[in-house]
Formats: C-alpha cells, structure tokens, sequence
C-alpha cells in the first residue's frame, strides 16, 4: 500500500497500532469535485498491465498496486493474492503506473502512481480483486481546512472508500498525518 501526502508519522506507531504498514509512494493532486466517472470507452485494461485500488485519492493517496490477472469483456481479475480479503467491498480502480520494485526476501513491493479512475472492484477476496471497469465505487468526501495562528491557512480534500471496517482506520491515518505536517 503507497501513501502521498502525508508526514512520515503515517509510518510510525499511530500507523503500526492501526494495522497498517505503509510505504513511501508517489501521486499527483486530486481535485475532488473530485473523481468524476470513468470517461465512456476509457478505462480499457489487459492481463499484466498495473492496476490500483485506492482506498483514499485526493490531497492524500493510498494506493494499493498490484497486476491484472484476467480481463473479460468489462470484468477485471488482479492481483492474483490476497489484498484485505473483505469480501464484498466498493474500491475505486485506476491505472497505475509501477516506477520501480523494491525486491525483500519478507516483503517486495511496488513503488508507483495512481493514474486514472476506470471502474470500481467489487470483490476482495483470497484469490485476489474484482470488478466492473466502467463502474463507479462510492466515496466519502473530506476537506479539512487548519489555521494556526500567524501561519497561513491549509486545505485538505480527499475521498475515502466507503467501508466500515477501513474508513475509521483510513481517516484515523490520514487526520494524523496531516495534524503531522
């Protein structure tokens, strides 16, 4: 799972306590009026191109990247392993673009970005991620704006995947990281 836009608190015991380990990535600002629909005709995919559930987008970014395994008409299979194997669950899916792999005997990784939105995963099971390309996963808006006194205002907007075992976790990370900053 790669996190942007965050401090490295995200990567600390708050994170660790949480049941997270993130690592480093890399993603571009997001303006939430944010993640409009899959474009029609877009959002093509093929067996072995990058592909992403992001579980937050926007100013802040957790991304999980993997591979798609299969693609059958506007049915996708990825990652071919277990995410979080929650069952039944609403993640958005993007392209993703892998910039390097950081190999580990306990844990090898990809580093890479989000790109754009192409449908919704649907099931995350044992096996793997899947999902409709073309469908749209809900979201819940946040924006957060901190003034501090003599320090100029910042603003924060970013989506969070609907779910009620990872929204309370992933706003948890995601308010602590930017309380960080």
């Amino acid at each position: 799972l790669g996190g942007a836009g965050l401090a490295a608190a995200v990567r600390g015991p708050g994170a660790l306590a949480a049941g997270a380990m993130a690592a480093a990535g890399s993603a571009a600002p997001h303006d939430p009026e944010m993640a409009p629909p899959p474009p029609a005709g877009a959002g093509t995919l093929s067996a072995g191109d990058a592909v992403g559930a992001q579980l937050v987008r926007g100013d802040v970014d957790f991304t999980a990247i993997g591979t798609v395994t299969s693609v059958d008409g506007s049915r996708v299979m990825a990652f071919g392993h277990p995410f979080l194997q929650l069952g039944e669950v609403d993640y958005p899916m993007v392209k993703a673009r892998v910039a390097t792999l950081l190999p580990s005997l306990e844990s090898s990784f990809k580093i890479g970005a989000a790109l754009e939105t192409v449908g919704a995963f649907t099931q995350d099971r044992a096996s793997g991620l899947a999902g409709q390309l073309g469908a749209r996963a809900q979201t819940i808006p946040v924006h957060i704006d901190l003034q501090r006194e003599g320090s100029p205002g910042r603003s924060f907007s970013y989506e969070v995947v609907d779910d009620p075992i990872l929204t309370p976790v992933l706003l948890y990370l995601t308010l602590g990281g930017i309380l960080e900053t």
